[in-house]
């Protein structure tokens, strides 16, 4: 670090409340690279690098600390967590609705007293007097500090210093320390104003100016003429405290105030003002200023909100991340460690050839611009400096390029040249003769054109060191290397854009390049809020999601999004009028209507934009010079735009006879003009196109021929598996998971062109198929019922064929809960296979076959409906047919397994229907059938879970089971948990199902010594294995949604009797595991909904009402998500009420009584049925009364040794001593967490039964079709 530097170095800190912790991160990443960049041996204080620290707020604080207290950065942040914690914790006002009033009036929510108190605790840490006053004698750090602040009396901004100022406009007060922070920090409505000693008034300078940056220069600008004469501003840094949300319209006065203080505090407006000031282009462009602000993340946090650090840890580090960011960050600790080498960079003022500007609404996009200016900045003697930013038209390559430009032309000649055509560069490079010749006369008709480029190459070579040449548009290869390169320098700074990937490496060195991606979706964000008006942006009734959704619809491509938002001002219609109707194209660039327009671009081509244009030009050379890669992108455009794999396209019929190098010649045309990349997996590669180039290919070449959608359904039909296994390791669903939107986007298409084949009816039957296993239900129903009908037009309605997607919509309808279509279909089905019609079927074993199957489906569907006796019918002709089957070949391995599966449902039937001695006596008989003589299975391992699963229920559920019949049952079910999660792992619904019979009995037996595993530990043996290996997307399926919500269930018991720790414990697990549930898009249903109301009756139960009221109105969006017909349900209505029913009691319980009448009153239609069942909020409101005086009258009685438990006041009191326990503190630790102190890792438990480890693969007893064997109960 230099010693002594002329350049000042300053630190502007933006105000933000809490938020400033964000500040502090930044500066210690910025400080701690100082250190690897300048190799010094230990980090700086800050103290010791800046000559000025400037603060508004909360950045007054830590400029306080760091400038005038003199701390590190660490010290610092601890400080601050401190002093969060002891003014923030408690507000003025707990109550919400004082709260509220509180915000909207004069009166403060937190003590003034508090924070002057912690500043004096910490002056007296560091060895300071608590009076210390602010204004340093002169014998301490040449760091100086300046504090925003506003004058009480009028409202005028001002500072205070820690130095005094010579100045003739400025005043110097007289104050302390902690007058002085506490004065910076005193935000109106959170403290009351700060009254110095010498009688003046200050509150929070963020009213005025959150981002000090022009106060901060404005201060530069006044030492400079005095204490500061002959330095100049070699590093100025300004950190902000995260981007706000924008402020909404609203009638509540609190909400109004909230929006203007966010509207008086939004830093980022003053950072952008700045920055395009000419003194802030001037240091900008001169890599002397740094702007740092957290994006995302901070938008919602309040500036009390002083708990949230891990949410301000987790936001900052994930901005730091990011490349752009680094870069900038070494830049700013190069620039700190050496400021004087800023201030000896030539800046050029003489006149060159005008530029074109960046657009208005242009976007930073650091991760490049950091880029170009670290590669560019230094000249480089020894080697040609020659850059290229390469990527899909439309990408903002030649934008990046113009900002980059408008930067550099303070310190170089730029020179820019258009290389779209030959023509075009020659007319362009032969002018730049006369601004490197000011005398030159280009009328000079004796010297031919290859003369003027060779001599304007030679110019530039002369004086390489003192320009930029900026290479635009240079998107044909072929053409560059022929007509361009040889009159370019060897040397000098040359930067180059183009589609074209091969410029890095063959023309840039191979390290010399970046590709330009779509842009951040923050950035795309941003871009289209720039361009679009406020009115057309937010109406009162659009959502937060509405620019999202649009700019990730398109890609997140800035040419697209800027000609959105040109067709959005030009229609005037609004941003959600806007997404609907660009929805319902098939091509969404078809919607741009109106192309881009850029009046700072003064080259008529680039005045106007759009991507139709700018893949037009593309797609017309590809159709000169390689017509396969157009046959290509056809193919490719009915499939999905992700991830196609390269070997699929090999297979189709165009290109089966292409060699390998032609195949390879055909993908290479598409990738030098980045409408295609290609990605390597590992074991194969996969072709991507954006979205919005897929669906111009689409329409310019897919959707012009029929033929390349048969093709494509044709080869996916024979590719695409039927899916018949719930493993995720198996090849059929590993495979159908990979070709799944590739499927969907073929039937799409097919649609639309009106495709009718049998290809397509069979390929819609095993995705829907897929589908149905996936979860995804509705879709599943849709595509199946479309493959029935279309298999009936193409091959009638007797073939066998249709009879097969048939089924497959009987299992689809069944999983929907379509209980009656799908019987109707199966009555239907049983009637042609018992009519004769099924002339196609080879064998009577077949048909056989095919109605056992049916029956199976049918009896699944009597078992939901809890009509066990039908379902018991059904499993006898099953059976009856099945014993037939063997008769008729009885040395079938297949047909034995199906039969001792029929059997077992049969059983399943009798335990329902509690004859539970017959159920008894077959169970025992399929289990020991099971066993071959060499101690093999003779079913498949699944089926043998639901054999043992069966035999542990029934043994558990005999009239009074005796604690030894629990423990068998227990060991049954433990044996059957282990071996399913081994052999499926966590991401099994059959893994689940196991886990709650396990934890049935762990409830049963709680207590009993002869058990050594506990709830606890299986609860946290799950959740850690849910957070490592989270849970596939099929668990979307209602049957493991089912699964889930049963043990999120069991857990809800469990935590009822939970004492803490371990009830936050387990409720952070839960939190994280219900979080993992969210991310399988699980559907909306009657399962999650129950699944959030029951966590909110135990979290009232155990007296956490916020908590409670959160997962009740989750419930309520939930229901409200669901369909109408399904919402209408008698259970989904009971739930929608009881929902109304509990949120009024958390919000009364929380001492909200006034908002729960309220409530009451808002959805008293709903409540009141649920209050007829429950009791009336006044009634639960004066129980829960007697169960508080109860308690506290246990709580003295005990204290005196009047009471104990087996006590008659005890037992008369018993179910209020029950309430209330959970509510207020357990007097004697429930049974259920006796075990829990000492927790123990999972064990092996004792097997009781023989598990053979040898399952014998067989072939499906029905060859004609892959279908599962009966369904298992």
């Amino acid at each position: 670090m230099a010693n002594n530097p002329t350049g000042l170095r300053i630190l502007s800190l933006d105000g933000g409340g809490v938020k400033g912790y964000g500040s502090l991160l930044i500066l210690r990443r910025i400080f701690r690279t100082m250190v690897t960049e300048g190799g010094l041996e230990k980090e700086p204080l800050p103290c010791e690098v800046f000559d000025l620290i400037v603060g508004t707020s909360t950045g007054g604080l830590i400029a306080i600390m760091l400038g005038r207290l003199r701390l590190s950065i660490d010290e610092c942040l601890l400080q601050y967590e401190k002093t969060g914690k002891a003014v923030f914790d408690k507000p003025i006002s707990q109550n919400k609705l004082g709260k509220m009033f509180k915000k909207a009036t004069s009166s403060a929510l937190y003590d003034i007293d508090k924070l002057q108190e912690e500043i004096r605790v910490l002056l007296g840490s560091c060895s300071m007097e608590p009076d210390c006053p602010f204004v340093e004698d002169g014998s301490g750090s040449p760091c100086r500090v300046m504090v925003c602040v506003t004058r009480g009396i009028n409202s005028r901004p001002d500072v205070l210093r820690s130095y005094m100022s010579s100045h003739p406009t400025q005043e110097n007060y007289k104050c302390s320390i902690w007058e002085a922070a506490s004065a910076t920090a005193a935000a109106p409505t959170f403290f009351d104003p700060v009254k110095l000693a010498g009688g003046e008034s200050f509150c929070d300078g963020g009213m005025r100016r959150n981002n000090p940056i022009n106060e901060t220069v404005n201060e530069l600008n006044r030492e400079l003429e005095r204490g500061w004469s002959g330095r100049s501003l070699g590093c100025l840094i300004s950190v902000g405290t995260g981007v706000v949300e924008a402020a909404k319209i609203s009638t509540s006065v609190t909400t109004l105030i909230r929006a203007v203080v966010k509207i008086l505090t939004d830093s980022e407006d003053t950072a952008e003002e700045f920055v395009k000031s000419p003194f802030g282009r001037q240091l900008e462009s001169s890599g002397r200023y740094f702007r740092f602000n957290v994006p995302q993340g901070l938008q919602t946090l309040k500036l009390d909100e002083w708990m949230e650090t891990e949410k301000l840890n987790a936001a900052t580090t994930e901005y730091l991340s990011k490349s752009g960011t680094g870069n900038l960050v070494k830049l700013c600790a190069q620039a700190l460690n050496d400021p004087d080498a800023l201030l000896n960079m030539p800046l050029f003022s003489n006149r060159q050839l005008r530029l074109d500007n960046p657009c208005n609404n242009f976007v930073q996009r650091p991760l490049y611009q950091s880029r170009l200016r670290e590669y560019f900045w230094n000249f480089n003697s020894t080697k040609p400096q020659i850059f290229v930013l390469w990527g899909l038209a439309g990408v903002g390559k030649t934008q990046l390029a113009l900002k980059f430009a408008e930067m550099m032309k303070t310190r170089l000649k730029v020179f820019w040249v258009p290389a779209d055509q030959p023509s075009n560069f020659n007319q362009a490079y032969a002018k730049l003769l006369a601004q490197i010749q000011p005398g030159h006369q280009l009328a000079n008709a004796t010297q031919d054109l290859p003369t003027l480029l060779e001599e304007t190459c030679s110019q530039l070579e002369a004086s390489p060191a003192s320009w930029l040449l900026v290479i635009d548009n240079a998107d044909d290869f072929d053409e560059y290397q022929q007509a361009m390169d040889p009159y370019l320098p060897r040397s000098g700074r040359i930067l180059i854009t183009s589609r074209d990937p091969r410029f890095q490496g063959d023309v840039a060195a191979v390290e010399d390049g970046m590709n330009v991606l779509p842009m951040e979706e923050e950035e795309s964000i941003e871009l289209l809020t720039k361009s679009i008006p406020g009115r057309l942006l937010k109406m009162p009734t659009e959502t937060e999601e509405a620019p999202s959704y649009l700019v990730n619809m398109l890609g997140n491509l800035p040419l697209a999004i800027a000609q959105a938002a040109a067709n959005i001002r030009d229609q005037q219609v609004p941003l959600r009028d806007y997404i609907k109707f660009f929805q319902d194209e098939m091509d969404p660039s078809s919607s741009f209507r109106v192309p881009a327009r850029d009046r700072n671009a003064r080259d008529p081509r680039n005045a106007e934009q759009s991507v139709s244009k700018t893949w037009g030009v593309s797609l017309n050379r590809l159709r000169e010079s390689s017509p396969p890669t157009v046959l290509l992108l056809g193919y490719m455009s009915c499939l999905h735009w992700d991830s196609i794999p390269v070997d699929l396209i090999r297979q189709l019929p165009k290109f089966m006879g292409f060699s390998p190098i032609e195949f390879r010649q055909m993908i290479a045309a598409g990738l030098q003009l980045s409408l295609v990349q290609e990605h390597d997996l590992g074991q194969f590669s996969v072709l991507q196109m954006h979205p919005l180039v897929h669906g111009y290919a689409w329409s310019q070449v897919g959707s012009t021929d029929s033929k390349f959608v048969e093709e494509i359904v044709s080869l996916l039909c024979v590719t695409f598996p039927l899916t018949t296994s719930h493993s995720s390791d198996s090849p059929d669903w590993v495979l159908s998971a990979f070709l799944s939107s590739h499927c969907r986007r073929a039937i799409t298409v097919s649609e639309n062109v009106s495709l009718q084949s049998k290809q397509l009816a069979r390929l819609m039957q095993v995705y829907s198929s897929y589908l149905n296993e996936f979860g995804d239900l509705k879709s599943a129903l849709v595509i199946s019922t479309r493959a029935l009908d279309l298999a009936t037009a193409m091959w009638g309605p007797h073939d066998i064929s249709t009879f097969h997607v048939s089924k497959t919509r009987i299992d689809c309808l069944q999983s929907s809960q379509m209980h009656q279509k799908a019987l109707e279909d199966i009555d239907g089905g049983l009637e042609y296979l018992n009519s004769g019609r099924h002339g196609l079927m080879e064998t009577e074993v077949e048909r056989l076959g095919e109605v056992v199957d049916l029956l199976c489906t049918k009896r699944t569907i009597f078992s939901d409906l809890v009509n066990h006796q039908a379902a018991l019918e059904v499993d006898i002709q099953a059976v009856n047919i099945l014993t037939e089957i063997r008769k008729m070949e009885p040395q079938s391995l297949p047909v034995e397994s199906a039969l001792l599966v029929a059997l077992h449902n049969k059983a399943h039937s009798l335990h329902r229907l509690a004859r539970l001695d017959e159920a008894e006596a077959l169970n025992l008989e399929v289990l020991k059938d099971s066993l071959g003589s060499d101690g093999s299975i003779k079913v498949d391992q699944s089926s043998y879970h639901a054999f043992l699963n069966l035999r542990g229920q029934i043994v558990a559920d005999k009239e009074n089971a005796s604690p030894n019949q629990h423990v068998e049952a227990l060991k049954i079910f433990s044996l059957v948990f282990q071996d399913t999660l081994e052999t499926h792992g966590i991401g099994s619904r059959d893994t689940w199902i196991a886990a709650n019979n396990v934890l049935s009995e762990l409830a049963a037996l709680d207590g009993d010594s002869r058990v050594q595993l506990t709830s606890l530990e299986l609860f946290e043996l799950l959740f850690s294995l849910v957070s490592k290996q989270g849970l596939p997307q099929r668990a979307n399926h209602p049957e493991f949604q089912y699964a889930l919500w049963s043990f999120l269930g069991r857990l809800n018991d469990s935590l009822e009797l939970l004492q803490s720790p371990d009830f936050e414990r387990l409720w952070g697990m839960r939190t994280e595991f219900v979080k993992v549930c969210q991310m399988t898009q699980e559907i909306p249903s009657l399962y999650t909904a129950s699944r959030a109301n029951a966590a909110g009756v135990m979290l009232q139960a155990r007296g956490r009402f916020e908590l409670a009221e959160a997962r009740h109105r989750e419930a309520l969006d939930i229901l409200n998500m669901m369909p109408g017909e399904a919402l209408a349900a008698k259970n989904a209505r009971d739930l929608f009420n009881v929902s109304h029913y509990n949120i009024m009691l958390a919000l009364a319980r929380q001492g909200r009584v006034y908002e729960a009448r309220i409530y009451r009153d808002e959805h008293r239609s709903d409540i009141f049925t649920a209050e007829e069942t429950y009791d009336s909020l006044e009634v639960r409101l004066d129980r829960d009364l007697k169960d508080k005086n109860v308690y506290d009258q246990t709580v003295a009685m005990m204290a005196s040794g009047d009471l104990s438990p087996t006590d008659q006041w005890w037992l008369d009191h018993a179910t209020s001593l029950q309430r209330a326990q959970k509510r207020y503190g357990f007097f004697i630790k429930p049974s259920a967490t006796a075990d829990i102190a000492e927790p123990q890792l999972l064990g092996d438990v004792k097997r009781i039964l023989t598990f053979p480890k040898t399952i014998k693969k067989m072939k499906n007893v029905f060859p004609f079709k892959r279908r599962k064997l009966p369904k298992i109960v």
